[in-house]
């Protein structure tokens, strides 16, 4: 087990930020829409952007520009559609405080970038591409759309939770996400259950590891909840592609 977390510890150093962060896959599988909907496209966009930084965070020379990148297209989108929202976000009255949320986290990775701490800057951007999928909480989505980001916000959750120490709200939220899972498995079509098993495996051993280490919420259950992201986003992943091929929900 020892030699098992020292693995994962090295993945967690080294993991490329598209591991970890909203995806262009689920944006996809919870809007429904295709890329020419001008709202999906340009935050696509911006998690595409933060992926790219991921990729060119190890020198401040390749990442200041893609920073500079991520900058210049989130005006344009807070811009657009803060003054032209999609008509179902006009429903939502949080809309306004999301974007001026996102518009703070955007401000801090700059001057994250500005003062050299490339690391911050990271994680920074990392939040930021998670945030994105709340601005998605008002669209209409059919129910496998709708699971999906309930999945999304329930891993948002459970890292504030993690970050805030909060072990009961911890447990909580680890045992909404495990029923939000079984739930997504009974409306997938047979072919698909496929994609959807690992994550379910590797909840069950998060609130194992979670209950064998007294509910402290240390690096150990850390290691774990970052392997149940991964397999979120691999799943979104296979989703899609299966999606491609003609497999859809019963």
């Amino acid at each position: 087990m020892k030699r098992v977390f020292v693995w994962l510890l090295a993945i967690a150093v080294f993991m490329p930020l598209s591991l970890l962060a909203c995806d262009t896959n689920l944006i996809s599988l919870i809007s429904g829409n295709s890329a020419a909907d001008m709202f999906v496209e340009k935050s696509s966009q911006l998690v595409a952007l933060s992926v790219k930084l991921g990729k060119n965070i190890e020198s401040i020379e390749t990442a200041k520009p893609v920073i500079q990148e991520i900058m210049n297209a989130w005006i344009a989108f807070d811009n657009n559609f803060s003054q032209f929202p999609p008509e179902w976000a006009k429903q939502d009255p949080e809309w306004k405080n999301k974007l001026k949320m996102l518009a703070d986290i955007i401000g801090q990775i700059k001057f994250a970038s500005g003062s050299g701490d490339l690391s911050k800057a990271h994680d920074l951007t990392l939040f930021f591409s998670k945030k994105l999928t709340l601005l998605y909480e008002k669209m209409p989505k059919q129910p496998l759309g709708q699971l999906l980001f309930n999945h999304s916000i329930d891993l948002i959750e459970l890292n504030e939770a993690f970050v805030a120490k909060n072990s009961e709200r911890f447990a909580e939220i680890v045992k909404k996400l495990s029923t939000d899972h079984q739930e997504l498995d009974k409306l997938l079509a047979q072919p698909l259950k496929k994609a959807a098993a690992p994550m379910g495996i590797y909840l069950q051993e998060l609130n194992t590891a979670f209950e064998k280490n007294a509910k402290k919420l240390d690096f150990k259950v850390k290691m774990v909840l970052m392997t149940v992201e991964d397999s979120f986003i691999k799943m979104n992943e296979d989703l899609k592609n299966a999606g491609k091929n003609g497999v859809n929900e019963e």
